[in-house]
């Protein structure tokens, strides 16, 4: 599989943000363009890229500010910097764009996975004619979600619970399978915390796309993607999903598919079921394409 790694500036502030692209141009039927979760970073995504390359999509994806190798030399992770929340924003949206730029006859898929969800739910908003599809993976009605870790008074990834679930480790909510737990423990780019400034910038702008005039921004007819697992504590065993799904409705975006799966987590990508979910959400990509 042909990778490329290259950096941008951003618009927001100058930062260089880390990019990768896998795969090749020639023959491709689409762009995917993945926006990671957090305290994670792209490379994790090679194993789904390969899958995408091989069934004739070619995939980007970047690491977000303060994750990755988007963190500048010296500082800590989680740090979002001066231009914070909507800074990681504009991020997005400039790959978007430059992908647009070097492969203009190609559909753009854009896949959010978690925070990179929440990211993409505000892309929608600002952006949604740039966009030929949208997945969002592992996410929610994002207000509600911030409520929610308003009430535990803080949030942290080493805290969330699986319930009456006997936990093996601090991070048994990401997946059933034990071996990519672990890995995602032993790996030093992961499991870190938000800078609590840069979480507080994010969860101020949850707010904001769970008005119905926001939402209206969304272009009506852009092919939409939920897939999660139906034991993901970050959507309350799916009602953070359906409100969200049922306020897109009511804002006029009513193609909308979901895919939630029994007894998944919320790393899809890297459930035990894995395969199911990169097959059914290539064939997705490939009915929309």
């Amino acid at each position: 599989m042909q990778t490329v790694q290259f950096t941008f500036p951003s618009k927001a502030d100058g930062l260089m943000i880390a990019a990768t692209r896998w795969g090749s141009a020639e023959g491709a039927k689409a762009v995917v363009q993945i926006a990671h979760g957090m305290a994670e970073h792209m490379a994790r995504y090679a194993r789904v890229a390969q899958a995408l390359t091989g069934a004739g999509y070619l995939v980007y994806a970047m690491d977000h500010r303060g994750h990755g190798k988007s963190i500048p030399a010296g500082d800590a992770p989680g740090d979002f910097g001066e231009a914070a929340w909507a800074g990681l924003i504009d991020d997005v949206i400039t790959l978007g764009r430059i992908i647009k730029e070097d492969h203009p006859d190609l559909p753009l898929i854009l896949f959010g996975h978690s925070m990179g969800s929440f990211a993409a739910q505000q892309v929608a908003v600002k952006a949604s004619g740039t966009l030929d599809a949208l997945v969002l993976s592992g996410s929610a009605a994002q207000d509600k979600f911030v409520e929610a870790m308003m009430a535990e008074e803080g949030f942290s990834l080493s805290g969330i619970s699986l319930g009456d679930t006997p936990p093996r480790t601090d991070f048994d909510w990401l997946s059933r399978d034990e071996a990519e737990v672990d890995k995602y423990i032993a790996d030093p780019l992961c499991g870190f915390e938000l800078k609590l400034e840069s979480l507080a910038s994010g969860m101020e702008a949850a707010f904001e796309v769970a008005k119905p005039d926001v939402l209206a921004a969304i272009r009506n007819d852009l092919p939409v993607l939920f897939i999660a697992g139906e034991a993901d504590p970050i959507n309350a065993r799916l009602s953070l999903l359906n409100l969200l799904e049922e306020r897109w409705r009511a804002a006029g975006v009513t193609n909308i598919d979901t895919h939630y799966y029994e007894g998944a987590r919320h790393e899809l990508l890297n459930e035990t079921n894995r395969d199911e979910v990169t097959a059914q959400l290539i064939a997705w990509m490939d009915g929309v394409v």
